[in-house]
């Protein structure tokens, strides 16, 4: 049976692959716009548990621990595993941050040239997202240009950690020079 870390990450690989095959061709027909929404909500939820993957995968815990314990403080050699919350887990900005660190680290061993790695792309989908979720926000315009920079972002994260996911790049670049060469056709 595979790792928790590798089952998390192949669920977000078919969200995302959901979200990129439901992703509507150039219209603003109410369906699309739609569609659009339903995207970008899946492509974001599967963009959250590749990052918490990547952290799961390199040792760190994911869940939060119980509030209760955090003001009292843990005892010296207590472990850590009795306080966790299994209902709460580090939310988006926080794992996008941990990563940002892991990945720039990853990027210094590798010796490439990519130590600026902001994962901006990934915090402005998020955004897109809440707006969607909490608000109910039209997609229109330039939520591509949006979109092809997250779906970059995730690239270069499959980069760095050498994630091993079988024609997924792959897909997600083709995606991305669809709806980039769409984006310059109907602006």
């Amino acid at each position: 049976m595979a790792s928790i870390h590798t089952q998390m990450r192949q669920l977000a690989e078919k969200i995302i692959l959901h979200g990129i095959d439901h992703w509507p061709e150039n219209s603003e027909s109410e369906d699309a716009i739609f569609n659009r929404k339903i995207s970008i909500l899946h492509m974001d939820q599967g963009v959250e548990l590749v990052l918490k993957a990547y952290l799961l995968q390199s040792g760190y815990l994911i869940h939060r621990i119980m509030q209760k314990k955090v003001k009292k403080g843990l005892k010296s050699g207590a472990r850590i595993d009795g306080f966790l919350d299994e209902n709460k887990t580090l939310e988006f900005e926080d794992a996008r941050q941990l990563c940002k660190k892991l990945l720039k680290a990853c990027a210094r061993k590798q010796h490439t040239t990519r130590y600026s790695i902001q994962l901006n792309g990934l915090a402005e989908l998020h955004k897109k997202r809440n707006e969607i979720q909490h608000f109910g926000v039209g997609v229109r315009g330039k939520t591509t240009g949006l979109i092809s920079s997250a779906l970059s972002d995730l690239v270069e994260i499959y980069e760095l950690t050498e994630f091993e996911a079988e024609g997924f790049v792959e897909r997600v670049e083709d995606f991305i020079n669809k709806i980039r060469d769409s984006y310059f056709e109907n602006p």
